[in-house]
């Protein structure tokens, strides 16, 4: 005489784990037993690897990591404007390169000047 549940959907969540559920929502006002239940389940967080930018322009490494849902910070002392952006090269970032992270992660790249 309980409830049957059923699994409508997944959806990504950095709050709920994966494998737990978001929400439940009743087949009938009011449910009585046997009745159906629901089930948004979390697939956790939106993993998505850094991509791998060095020896690329600062401005394209930057590009690129903003366009795979990063929020991207960099030294702008060193790199005061986009002409400098355009010349200097990435050399790595933080986290590394194809490390899986979620979505709108901040990833900070490093770049030098002149080799």
């Amino acid at each position: 005489a309980g409830l049957v549940p059923s699994v409508g959907s997944e959806e990504f969540s950095t709050t709920i784990p994966k494998g737990s559920v978001i929400t439940a929502t009743p087949g009938s006002d009011p449910i009585g037993p046997g009745g159906t239940v629901t089930l948004v389940v979390s697939k956790g967080p939106d993993l998505v690897p850094v991509p791998d930018v060095a020896g690329k322009s600062m401005r394209n490494a930057i590009d690129a990591l903003q366009e795979a849902g990063f929020q991207v910070s960099y030294n702008t002392n060193y790199f005061p404007n986009d002409v400098i952006l355009r010349i200097a090269t990435a050399t790595s970032t933080n986290p590394a390169a194809g490390t899986q992270v979620p979505r709108n992660s901040p990833v900070y790249v490093s770049g030098s000047i002149g080799g």
